[in-house]
């Protein structure tokens, strides 16, 4: 795919998940990559379950369906590097504040979560033969719950109100080229860019790591995705998904 190409975008009011349409239609005759984008997810989903919550046409959601040529099972988290820096590019255009991506799946404006992404592989014969990347944004929400009182939108950062049509296509824009370099395999490039924005990286800081409260370093991210914890104590640490929860 050229940076010049557009997406095919599909369009809809509300959906239970963009991720959930887009595997249905995902193997139908589109151009591909393409997106799929919501007004309202009534059943939004996050990391391992985890529900994801927005007002109806206040933010920015969708799902982009890639099917990667050549790509290694064991790669995939090149996936996460690439959109996480899509998704903070995204967001420096309107907010020039500290953006931090906190592993594995959301990404942090001023501290706040302003972002999640989930991504949905599907592997065959050790390939990734096809991806579903559902990325959710906050654009205009001025108020979230309790339970959410870490969470942040472009609106409560800077007072605007925006366009999520105007915003879709700045975004999209950005990940096309996040695509293309990608695919021309600037993969250290991609690398060093995402631990640059690595959420904890060398810091010391507390973790509830298998019930249990460490001090620990966070040193980088392995090539499996897993994340890289020196302890206080001189061991070491490689954390897979939910094996870990941050303290701040």
């Amino acid at each position: 795919m050229q940076p010049h190409e557009p997406f095919h975008i599909i369009r809809l009011r509300a959906v239970d998940s963009t991720n959930n349409y887009a595997k249905v239609i995902m193997d139908k005759h589109f151009p591909v990559p393409f997106v799929v984008v919501a007004d309202e997810q009534t059943r939004g989903r996050g990391q391992q379950g985890n529900t994801w919550q927005s007002e109806a046409g206040k933010n920015l959601l969708l799902s982009i369906v890639l099917f990667p040529e050549n790509m290694r099972a064991e790669d995939q988290f090149l996936l996460n590097k690439m959109v996480s820096l899509a998704v903070c590019q995204f967001i420096s255009l309107h907010f020039d504040g500290k953006l931090a991506v906190k592993w594995p799946n959301d990404v942090l404006a001023g501290g706040k979560k302003i972002a999640g992404i989930l991504i949905e592989n599907f592997i065959s014969a050790e390939k990734i033969t096809k991806s579903v990347i559902g990325i959710g944004i906050n654009i205009n929400q001025a108020a979230f719950g309790e339970d959410l009182s870490r969470a942040v939108s472009l609106k409560m950062l800077n007072g605007k109100t925006y366009s999520v049509d105007t915003c879709l296509s700045e975004f999209t824009g950005i990940l096309k080229n996040c695509l293309y370099l990608m695919e021309d395999k600037s993969v250290p490039k991609l690398h060093g860019a995402y631990l640059n924005l690595l959420f904890g990286l060398n810091e010391t800081r507390q973790y509830r790591y298998k019930s249990s409260t460490v001090e620990a370093v966070i040193k980088g991210v392995d090539n499996y995705g897993r994340l890289l914890l020196q302890v206080t104590d001189g061991s070491e640490i490689k954390c897979n998904f939910k094996e870990i929860e941050f303290l701040f």
